[in-house]
């Protein structure tokens, strides 16, 4: 895909301050991005780029086909080491939902 095309269908990343103090923070499908999550973001980006370095067949399509790869093999590495794939799995949702929720407060306060 050409540049300017990757560049149009990529969401706004830019967090803006307001001179009232007001922070807006990019939004990608209805949710908002904190700062903290854009940096798991790219922890994980890192991730799958040392990945595509050793399997691209694997880990070089697109984030989603990326994702999936990493998924298939961690199932199977659970298998080979008798761990259960669906409580690390429910572990890793409550961290995540623990960050967003941590997130929210910080920067939009407590949900009313």
């Amino acid at each position: 895909m050409p540049p300017e095309k990757e560049a149009e269908n990529s969401p706004d990343m830019q967090i803006r301050y307001l001179a009232d103090g007001t922070t807006i923070l990019p939004v990608v499908n209805d949710k908002p991005i904190y700062p903290e999550l854009a940096a798991k973001v790219a922890i994980m980006d890192d991730v799958l780029r040392a990945l595509a370095s050793f399997n691209p067949d694997i880990f070089g399509g697109d984030a989603a086909d990326q994702i999936r790869g990493l998924i298939h093999h961690a199932r199977h590495f659970c298998d080979l080491y008798g761990l259960d794939y669906s409580d690390i799995d429910r572990m890793a949702h409550m961290a995540y939902s623990k960050d967003r929720w941590e997130g929210h407060l910080k920067y939009e306060g407590e949900k009313s």
